[in-house]
C-alpha cells in the first residue's frame, strides 16, 4: 500500500478500507504517510491516520510525515499530525527537524504552529545547524524575528543566572539594524 500516499486517487483510497495502517516502507525508507504529507494529500493523510498509521514513523529523505508536510508548507496536514501526536522535536532529515525545514522554506505559519507545540528553537543538526541559521540563510526576516523572540523568551525563563543577561543583550543588539 505504499503507493497510497503517492497517488491519492479514489481507487487507492478504497484500497485502504482494509483498515490496516500503511506500514510498508518504500525503497527510499518512507511510508505512505510521509509521501502523502509531502504531497499535501489531505484525503490520504486522513485515511491513513484513521486506520492507525504511525505519525512518528521515521525513515527516508524526509524522515517523518511532520517534517515532510512542514517542508512543503502543508499547514492543515501539519496541524492534523500535531493533533494526532506527532513529535515536534524529532531529529532527522536533510534540514534536521520540522522547525528547520519550515524555517528554511519560509513557512511562517507552520513555524508559529511548531513553536506553539514546543519545538526546540535551539535544536542542533541538519544542513544549516539550527532553525535560526536556516531562516537567516534564505532571508526569511519574519521567521528570524520570531525565532529570536522565542530564544529571548527562553533565556528570560532561565535568567536567574547573571551570565544570561549578557546573552539577552547580545540577542537584542543582533535584532537592531
Amino acid at each position: 500500500m505504499t503507493y497510497l500516499g503517492t497517488f491519492g486517487f479514489e481507487e487507492v483510497l478504497k484500497m485502504s478500507e482494509l483498515n490496516t495502517p500503511d506500514t510498508d516502507i518504500t525503497t527510499s525508507g518512507e511510508t505512505g504517510l510521509h509521501i502523502a504529507g509531502n504531497n499535501g494529500n489531505i484525503a490520504v493523510v486522513g485515511r491513513l491516520l484513521q486506520v492507525g498509521a504511525d505519525v512518528n514513523a521515521q525513515g527516508g529523505y524526509h524522515d517523518n510525515a511532520l517534517y515532510a508536510a512542514s517542508a512543503k508548507g502543508h499547514d492543515q496536514i501539519v496541524q492534523w499530525l500535531l493533533e494526532e501526536g506527532a513529535d515536534v522535536n524529532t531529529q532527522g532529515g536533510y534540514y534536521g527537524n520540522a522547525l528547520q525545514a519550515a524555517s528554511v522554506r519560509g513557512h511562517d505559519q507552520i513555524v508559529q504552529r511548531l513553536l506553539e507545540k514546543g519545538a526546540d528553537v535551539n535544536a542542533q543538526g541538519g544542513y544549516y545547524g539550527n532553525a535560526l541559521q536556516a531562516a537567516s540563510a534564505w532571508g526569511h526576516d519574519g521567521i528570524v524575528q520570531r525565532l529570536i523572540g522565542r530564544t529571548i523568551s527562553m533565556i528570560l525563563l532561565t535568567a536567574n543566572h547573571p551570565a544570561h543577561h549578557h546573552d539577552i543583550c547580545k540577542l537584542y543588539s543582533a535584532q537592531k539594524p
